[in-house]
């Protein structure tokens, strides 16, 4: 049992279940390493709004939202493509048949027989039915409708035929292969009624002219590339039209191809008379045709559209819209140039009639249809064709027998209305919103396109949203809208996403709303009074007609003018609004001047766009300060929303604020500036006259006579140089004697640096000369400049003039670059003294003689390099030579000598001072020498030489062997080369094998370079070096070198990895040898991460997968991310992209997860080589147990298997050196790039070392024991027979053991592999919700238990102290509703020792009822309650994580109310279906096996008490119950119902009650107590059967309660369920069938009993009392023994082992128990926000934590984990009946619990030890826990990042739930029960606790709760 238990502990720790938004997607994750699989086609289900999606191998019924609902299995299938292997006999097969893709070919939806039509390229191109809703096959029919080839194109779909609808067919043929060659046809639709006829071509009286064109045989033997795609077809105005490529000339198969549109007639089945082809032209603007129709879509036009095409009333208004691709040269392949048109189909119609009126009257009219069989080749100029053209070409009667289709050379044009280039469009949608048509355009990238379609020729593309990144490509005709078209289906080859068509909301301003990206939104528009961007049908009021409520694209936004548009601070002003675009609205409108105020906004005129308001008052606005205003928003807000909708700057100004002039004036505020008092003023009459600056605001251009600092101006000034500059100003004022002068003042480094100026004129200002200095280390310095006068005004500087210090000779420290310096510093070098040489101004050298300008040559040139150091003896090396001072020009350089050479000087390459080049003259030998160079200017008066220090030598090169000497034709080979002076030159070019080589690196002794693609294979040859134009050459063996074939990669050992890589993948291919860089290489989001490869064999090299840890990619386990990827081989190209070869792409899976040791530390026992286990997750992911190395120390870890969630490795026998015994030793795992420590292993201890008295203690008793054994072998000797005997016996006991584990076990997989997908499936098809309403779901929480409680009542109380009772109660009511006195009560109450638990829940209850329409107050009873609870909680010695954990407090249970009240509707619209889910699929998981009717255990549970631990062998049936509508008529109805052989008779009757009523509530079911159950054989033969009766069988005083298999019923049986004989008949009361109560064999049964659940154990138990027998069912309760009888295990095998059908069950319900906790634990939902009272709680207790210092986020965490999941969630987990009209059993409630448990555990911080003794509930999920923690943090700290909610919105919401709830219980009801159970019992003490306390008495509350005791007992 103990190894069970350590067993089942690893099982449950290390089995997971994954369920892996943007957007919603459907991602196909069938055969993911097959390429081959796309998804093909997808149509939808308007009648279940479900889409169906049909596939390679799998059909697919989704969702809305595009979860999976059903599966449909269609391929592989065994095929032959051989013309005549036909189905399904396949007797002409001459050879086998193999497995085949099957491509969906065609997917249609049959409304009239909701079957669906599925055709597939396998099979010969057969189509089968299936049911639409359950996918299964109704019928394979086995004529051939679409062709065999895979790679052949078919389209089809349902529309009106001759006389019902018809499936239309158009289908591309292939030779060899198919039997049928119909390319177009009309078939009949299967249908029950038709069978042998479905899918037949429709036939007319003539047959040789049915609904069919064929292509001819003949034809296409001679042009097998001939075919045609079928792109597209759709039907309007009584044609059917077909979209196709083919080519444009039946003699010219191979291309060019064109696009034709086919028309057909609908109601003639006569295709050959009606046929007509014409090409469709879509034409660029540039005039070239786009010839490839990609995708098809038709519309009806909308209103602008049609308008623009000239469609009127009574024209067929349909248009089709197609995307084009340009054709690559000739071919059928589409390039990326794409296209879009639109053409009419009343101008295809109108070219359809221009054509055959041309064919018939002219018979040399090209047709082009040799390729149809039968056709007519001289059709065009036949009388006949007049005729179909009078009947409009529908001309079905036969006394013309035409008999000729038509193929028309008028080409339907039309100029394109969008075109691309950056990626192909693949599909096209179309849909009209308002007035507007709007395109979806998928493309080649995966990103969809809006359009707006402006007319016939322009379409504008408003937004490009990227929807696939994986396999992007979407489909052709890939696109399709919900059932409302506000979403849009994307389907690419592996996926499909739902996309809305607008999105609003993402646009905050109403121009960005009105015109996205210059264009609009059709179908966005400004929704003025409510701010935000939306649909007209979102906005408010904006239907009633154009008021403006609602603004549409390319609308006018409000906008707003105010006259004035400023005002002077300290002043009130009515202000003018003009507003454009004003709303009209249901109330006034106000002004908002941000926070300075509020007035309102009158409008005089109803019709005019004018307001009129005040400014605020002039109290509110605060100092401007230096900034002389303060700007402020001018807002419009609508009283009727609340919304501010328009604003614009306003500005309250004071001139006195102002500081400079042009501030003051340059603005619209109407301010002066006055120059000599240096002030802005409104008032200028006391400034000089002759100094006021007028503004702009009184003088257009005023603030232009202000004193400024004109800008342009450059001052230079050199540091420690006195210099005076001059200030070149505008209007600088003369000053008059009472006024100080000007000053220049510069800001140096922080410092002022002030020097008098002189005012020159108005224009100009000299400051006087001064040295200025600055410390920094840099060569100029830009200082700020001011111009003051009068000591503190000062001149304007708008334009920041600043003044610039430089100094010369920083980073110059020679005379060449000195000479480089800015012109205008006028630096030069100055030469003496010699040590102290310098760059400086004139001024600062003496003698002035000793410095030299830009103009003098300077002296002293310099070499510092040359390159290169050697040359060919034959000269022309282009010699470089470096320095400084090496002249003004190349001109100065009179000559160059290189080892005693002349080196010619070159004009090129010259840079000043800097550098020269020369060309080396021929040499006689090999020498060497110095450089020496010459400079000299013109005149000859200066002449300076310099000498280098290093050396040139003139050498003779060798070349001496190559390595590699071999390498791919591609090149990419990085070869070296040896020999001697290989560096010698400036010129060096390397050819290896008549290849050129491009050089790396070049030494003396090799040289390095990359080898050149070489045009052959095998080319070899040897070495071509040249050096500066000298050519040397080696051709020896040494030398060679051979260019043979690329590599080729044939196959890898693993198309997949993990994000961070390293794990080996092995690599087959050839010539993998003849590379030398090989590395792997993948590709994501344009960049590239790579990872080394090394070289096995030719054939073979192992890589690493690079790492792609940096690119983000967020791949799941089901959805891995496909990416592109290659092997750089050297230079070889083809192997650079595989994904689109046959190897197909490569997948990233999620990094593997390894969790740590607990508390970082594992002990190892080595007991019998006990293996090491490391928990994990994503552990096998593109992983096998060869990737992972796991070090204990430095020793191996020997991994032995590696499973999802488990690795195991045997460690060292003994401890690795160096590990300690307390510290263990280190455990690390490297799985590939991955290094993970997991913690640290310890080694069980092997005992302390014994001492010398230990050691001879033990030796003393040792040899006793010898004795001792001595004496035993005697013994032993005679017993050895005997116990050989029992050991044979155990040990076949024990093999009997190991088999039985091995069978259960082996069982309990199979249940885990097969139940999981019918559980979800059975589930997700369940009916209704049966939802309680408020009030008895209220009370099922308040009052448990009280069905009838007296709040559900009126008082009763009779006669005359009926009134006043009431009246007292409505003075209570009073009383209740002050909040100092309830408090007080309930204080009082609390404070009571007789006040037991019982009455705190009660009165809590009871308050909650009586404040029901009063919830704002009730929450603020509550707030204090809990604020007291908390208080009391600190204060006292309890831990503050206890608070809220158990209901001691009214508080408590109240706020278990509170939440109870406020989250129903959240229950309802959110978390209820989780909740119901997962108790539905409890129940019927623990139905679907045995369950013991008196025990309640079960073969499935989740609790280990409620599991039945023993072998019941059990048999699943299916037995036919009648349906009670149809039990008295004479044609019974059945209902299958699956029940178990051994379920007793009460457990059937259940099951069938279930069947019977799965869409009734429970409570308004008969109970199984109350129908007997009958078992109907033949026409009268019928059988009651029950629990109890007679023939039950008895042995001793155990009696077995009856089962099925008791009864021998069989399989298939009929029974029907009827009233039990005896109860009495009411009508009116609830009804035992489904349908109508006033069917005349309708019966009714008294319900009048409490209708919860009688069950089957309690009648029982009251049987066993009454026969004196013990009852059973499959188990006797205290049986143990060993026995050979049913229902007791044959062996004492432990039953622990079934313990695993706990995990079976766990496994099974994992979706819905993950679905349950993640709607709890997630603040976004589909429907609803999160409830504003859980948002308001949480706030409510982190103010509290905040207030009381608590720092401990797990403290907070607690709080609110004990108040809302503890105090809510977990009661309604525990009792879904409380929200639920439902039944829960025993078994259920105990499974339920276990769920509950894991909830709170998921909740808790604290960290939870599991061992295998821990509860098997604890060890079931313990390995979710985490993952749900994770939920429950990131919720707490969601709901905690979200806006505080204001206690306003908080009183709104709890208002309108007081206004819902107002009614739903008697409030006096409550209060009567409060105050006669409570009030009066504690009335003494109430009365002291009121008189005692100071508020309470200033309230004379105790006086006022003794006069309503007074009137109570009638005493007034």
């Amino acid at each position: 049992m103990e190894s069970c238990k350590i067993s089942l502990y690893f099982v449950l720790l290390c089995v997971t279940v994954c369920y892996c938004q943007n957007y919603p997607k459907f991602v196909e994750t069938n055969d993911i390493a097959n390429n081959a699989i796309s998804l093909q086609r997808m149509i939808m289900d308007g009648e279940t709004d479900s889409l169906l999606v049909g596939s390679v191998n799998r059909i697919y019924r989704l969702s809305s939202d595009l979860q999976k609902l059903q599966e449909g299995i269609t391929g592989p299938e065994n095929d032959n493509t051989e013309p005549f292997c036909l189905p399904p006999d396949f007797d002409s097969c001459e050879e086998p048949r193999v497995p085949t893709d099957n491509f969906n070919k065609i997917l249609a939806l049959d409304t009239t027989t909701d079957w669906i039509i599925v055709c597939g390229n396998v099979l010969k191109g057969i189509c089968q039915t299936r049911n639409k809703d359950t996918l299964e096959v109704v019928k394979n029919y086995y004529r051939q409708v679409v062709s065999a080839g895979s790679s052949m194109s078919a389209m089809g779909f349902i529309g009106p035929g001759p006389s019902s609808n018809v499936l239309y067919v158009g289908r591309s043929y292939m030779l060899n292969t198919d039997t049928r060659w119909d390319v177009l046809t009309s078939r009949i639709l299967p249908s029950t009624s038709n069978d042998n006829d479905a899918f037949s071509i429709l036939s007319t009286v003539t047959t040789s002219n049915s609904a069919s064109i064929r292509g001819d045989v003949d034809f296409s033997l001679q042009n097998p590339t001939f075919n045609i795609d079928y792109v597209y077809g759709f039907g309007s105005n009584g044609f059917t039209y077909y979209v196709a490529i083919q080519p444009k000339m039946d003699t010219q198969p191979d291309g060019p191809f064109v696009t034709k549109i086919v028309q057909i007639c609908q109601n003639c089945a006569k295709y050959r008379e009606t046929y007509i082809d014409l090409p469709l032209v879509c034409r660029g603007n540039d005039g070239s045709n786009y010839e490839l129709a990609q995708s098809a879509y038709k519309i009806t036009a909308g209103t602008n559209l049609a308008d623009n095409l000239g469609l009127q009333n009574g024209d067929n208004k349909d248009v089709l819209v197609a995307v084009f691709a340009k054709a690559e040269g000739t071919t059928r392949s589409p390039t990326q140039e794409s296209a879009v048109c639109v053409y009419s189909m009343k101008s295809i119609r109108g070219k359809y009639l221009e054509w055959v009126d041309a064919c018939s009257g002219d018979g040399n009219l090209a047709e082009g249809c040799n390729w149809a069989a039968g056709n007519n080749p001289d059709s065009c100029g036949s009388g006949t064709l007049k005729t179909i053209v009078s009947t409009h070409m529908c001309y079905c009667d036969d006394t013309y027998a035409y008999g000729a289709i038509t193929c028309g050379s008028l080409d339907i044009i039309q100029t394109a209305a969008y075109t691309s280039r950056d990626s192909r469009l693949t599909a096209i949608a179309a849909a009209n919103h308002l007035d507007h048509t709007v395109l979806f355009v998928g493309n080649e990238a995966g990103n969809l396109k809006k359009l707006k379609v402006v007319s016939g020729t322009s379409a504008l593309a408003y937004e490009d949203i990227a929807v696939v990144s994986t396999n992007p490509e979407i489909v052709q005709n890939g696109l399709m809208f919900d059932k409302d078209e506000n979403y849009i289906y994307v389907m690419s080859k592996r996926q499909i996403t739902k996309v809305p068509v607008e999105t609003c909301e993402q646009y905050t301003e109403c121009e960005e709303c009105t015109s996205v990206n210059g264009v609009g939104d059709p179908y966005c528009g400004w929704c003025s009074l409510e701010n935000k961007c939306s649909r007209k049908a979102n906005c408010t009021g904006s239907s009633n007609g154009n008021n403006n409520r609602w603004i549409g694209s390319n609308g006018q936004c409000p906008s707003i003018e105010v006259d004035p548009a400023s005002v002077q601070r300290g002043t009130f002003e009515k202000l003018t609004l003009t507003v454009t675009s004003l709303p009209e609205t249901n109330g006034g409108f106000s002004c908002i001047f941000a926070n300075l105020g509020d007035t309102s906004a009158d409008r005089e005129d109803p019709t005019s766009n004018q307001l009129t308001c005040l400014t605020p008052s002039p109290s509110n606005i605060p100092s401007p300060g230096d900034r002389g205003y303060v700007r402020v928003k001018l807002s419009l807000m609508a009283e009727e929303t609340g919304q501010k909708f328009v604003s614009t700057d306003f500005d309250f100004y004071e001139c006195e604020s102002f500081k400079t002039c042009m501030a003051c004036t340059n603005n619209n505020y109407g301010c002066d500036w006055c120059i000599f008092e240096n002030k802005c003023s409104k008032d200028t009459s006391s400034c000089n006259v002759a100094g006021v600056v007028q503004g702009n605001a009184n003088l257009p251009g005023g603030s232009d006579s202000c004193p400024h600092i004109e800008a342009g101006q450059e001052i230079l000034i050199p540091v420690d140089v006195s210099k005076e500059y001059e200030v070149i100003g505008h209007k600088l004022p003369a000053l008059s004697p009472q006024h100080s002068g000007y000053q220049c003042v510069l800001d140096i480094e922080g410092e002022e640096v002030v020097v008098d100026g002189q005012r020159l004129d108005d224009t100009k200002v000299k400051c006087q000369s001064s040295k200025y200095m600055y410390a920094e280390d840099v060569s100029s310095k830009l200082v700020p400049l001011q111009l003051r006068w009068n000591n503190d005004f000062y001149v304007d500087n708008p334009d920041g003039v600043k003044v610039t210090l430089y100094k010369c000779d920083v980073g110059r420290s020679n005379c060449g670059v000195c000479h480089q310096a800015d012109l205008d510093f006028q630096c030069g070098w100055c030469g003496v003294p010699i040590n102290n040489q310098k760059c400086t101004v004139v001024n600062k050298c003496s003698p002035v003689s000793n410095w030299l300008t830009r103009e003098n040559l300077c002296p002293n040139p310099t070499i510092t390099q040359i390159s290169p150091s050697a040359g060919p003896v034959q000269g022309g090396t282009t010699l470089t030579i470096r320095g400084y001072n090496l002249g003004k020009a190349s001109s100065d350089v009179t000559s160059i000598q290189v080892a005693g050479l002349n080196c010619v000087v070159q004009t090129e390459g010259y840079k000043i001072s800097e550098q020269v080049k020369c060309i080396t003259s021929p040499s006689s030998s090999v020498k060497s020498g110095k450089v020496e160079i010459t400079i000299g200017d013109s005149g000859g008066s200066a002449i300076y030489s310099g000498v280098s220090s290093g050396e040139f030598s003139y050498v003779n090169s060798r070349i001496d062997s190559i390595s590699p000497k071999i390498g791919p034709q591609s090149g990419g080979t990085r070869v070296t080369i040896t020999g001697v002076h290989l560096n010698a030159g400036s010129d060096i070019t390397i050819t290896v094998a008549g290849s050129h080589c491009d050089i790396v690196e070049t030494t003396s002794d090799f040289a390095v370079c990359i080898t050149t693609a070489a045009p052959n294979n095998y080319q070899r040859g040897g070495i071509t070096m040249t050096f500066d134009g000298v050519q040397k050459s080696n051709n020896s063996p040494q030398a060679t070198y051979v260019y043979k074939k690329d590599p080729e990669i044939t196959e890898l050992s693993r198309y997949a990895a993990f994000i961070s890589g390293g794990i080996e993948i092995k690599v087959t291919g050839t010539n993998l040898d003849i590379v030398h860089r090989r590395e792997m290489r993948v590709y994501i989001q344009s960049k590239h991460y790579s990872a080394p490869c090394n070289l096995e064999s030719s054939t073979k090299m192992i890589c690493e997968a690079p790492d792609v840890s940096a690119s983000g990619i967020k791949p799941t386990s089901k959805e891995p991310y496909s990416c592109d990827y290659g092997f750089m081989l050297d230079s070889v190209k083809n192997t650079t992209h595989l994904k689109d070869t046959p190897l197909g792409p490569f997948f990233y899976y999620p990094n593997p997860h390894y969790t740590d040791f607990d508390d970082g530390e594992k002990v190892y026992s080595g007991i019998g080589k006990e293996p090491l286990v490391i928990s994990g997750d994503n552990l096998t992911l593109a992983s096998d147990e060869h990737d992972v190395i796991v070090k204990i120390g430095d020793e191996d870890c020997k991994v032995t298997s590696l499973a999802w969630n488990q690795l195991t490795c045997n460690p060292p026998e003994v401890p690795p050196k160096g590990s300690s015994a307390e510290k263990g030793i280190s455990v690390v795992i490297y799985h590939g790039n991955l290094n993970i420590s997991v913690g640290f292993l310890k080694y069980a201890s092997e005992g302390p070392v014994l001492t010398v008295a230990a050691i001879a203690g033990i030796a003393a008793g040792g040899a006793l024991f010898i004795i001792v054994i001595v004496l035993i072998l005697v013994v032993y000797k005679r017993k050895s027979s005997e116990t050989s005997r029992h050991v044979k016996m155990l040990q076949i006991k024990l093999d009997s053991l190991e088999s039985d584990v091995v069978k259960v076990c082996k069982e309990a997989f199979a249940e885990l592999q097969t139940e999981v997908t019918e559980m979800t499936t059975d589930i997700e098809g369940a009916a209704g919700i049966p939802f309680l309403d408020y009030r008895s779901y209220t009370m099922r929480v308040l009052f448990p238990g009280h069905e009838d409680h007296p709040v559900l009542r009126d008082i009763e109380v009779k006669g005359a102290k009926r009134a006043d009772v009431e009246k007292g109660l409505r003075e209570f009511g009073k009383l209740v509703s002050n909040k100092t006195f309830l408090l007080h009560f309930i204080r009082t109450l609390e404070g009571q020792k007789s006040f037991s638990m019982r009455d705190r829940v009660n009165v809590a209850s009871l308050i909650m009822v009586a404040l029901q329409s009063k919830m704002e107050y009730a929450t603020e009873i509550l707030k204090a309650l809990l604020t007291e609870l908390i208080d009391k909680t600190l204060e006292g010695k309890n831990h503050p994580k206890l608070l809220l954990r158990r209901t001691e407090s009214i508080a408590e249970k109240m706020l278990t109310n509170w939440l109870t009240c406020l989250l129903y509707s959240f229950l309802k619209e959110e978390a209820g279906e989780p909740l119901f889910m997962c108790y539905r699929a409890l129940r019927q998981q623990i139905e679907k096996g045995p369950v013991d009717c008196i025990t309640h255990e079960a073969r499935y549970s989740l609790s280990e008490e409620k599991l039945i631990r023993q072998e019941i062998k059990y048999i699943t049936y299916t037995i036919n119950v009648v349906n009670p509508e149809s039990l008295f008529d004479k044609e019974e109805q059945y209902i299958p119902v699956k029940v178990l052989d051994c379920d007793s008779i009460g457990q059937v009757k259940e099951k069938f009650l279930d069947a019977i009523y799965k869409n009734a509530p429970f409570s308004t079911r008969p109970r199984v107590d109350q129908v007997d159950l009958e078992w109907r054989q033949g026409y009268s033969g019928r059988l009651s059967l029950a629990d109890d009766d007679i023939t039950a069988k008895v042995e001793g005083e155990w009696k077995r309660i009856n089962t099925l298999e008791h009864y021998k019923v069989l399989d298939g049986a009929i029974m029907a369920v009827v009233p039990k004989q005896g109860y009495n008949m009411s009508p009116g009361l609830s009804s035992l069938t489904t349908g109508n109560p006033h069917n005349p064999h309708h019966f009714n049964m008294s319900l009048t009993s409490s209708p919860g659940h009688r069950s089957t154990s309690s009648m029982l138990i009251n049987s066993e009392a009454e026969s004196g027998h013990r009852a059973w069912h499959l188990i006797k309760q205290h049986d143990n023994d060993v026995t050979q009888k049913e229902g007791v295990r044959n062996v004492k095998m432990m039953s622990e082992v079934y313990l695993t059908r706990l995990l079976t069950t766990k496994t099974i319900l994992q979706k819905f128990v993950d679905d349950l906790f993640e709607t709890i634990f997630s603040t976004t939902h589909r429907s609803s926000a999160l409830p504003l009272a859980i948002k308001y709680l949480f706030d409510f207790l982190d103010d509290q934590a905040i207030e009381h210092g608590i720092t401990d986020p797990d403290v907070v965490h607690t709080w609110k984990s004990n108040s809302l999941p503890l105090r809510f969630w977990v009661n309604l987990i525990k009792n879904p009946d409380f929200i639920f009209d439902i039944y829960k059993s025993q078994t259920v409630d105990s499974c339920l619990s276990v769920v509950a448990q894991t909830f709170m555990d998921s909740c808790s911080t604290s960290e939870h030890k599991l061992s295998k003794d821990s509860p098997s509930s604890k060890l079931l999920y313990a390995k979710d826990i985490p993952k749900y923690r994770k939920w429950v943090n990131s919720y707490y700290q969601d709901i905690k990042r979200m806006p505080v909610i204001s206690d306003q919105d908080m009183n709104s919401a709890l208002a309108e739930e007081s206004r819902i709830h107002a009614y739903d219980f008697n409030q006096m009801a409550a209060l009567n029960e409060l105050y006669f159970y409570y009030s009066q019992k504690y009335n003494d003490e109430l009365i002291d606790s009121l008189e005692n306390d100071e508020l309470a008495s200033r309230g004379r509350l105790a006086y006022k709760w003794e006069q309503i005791s007074a009137i109570m007992a009638g005493q007034q």
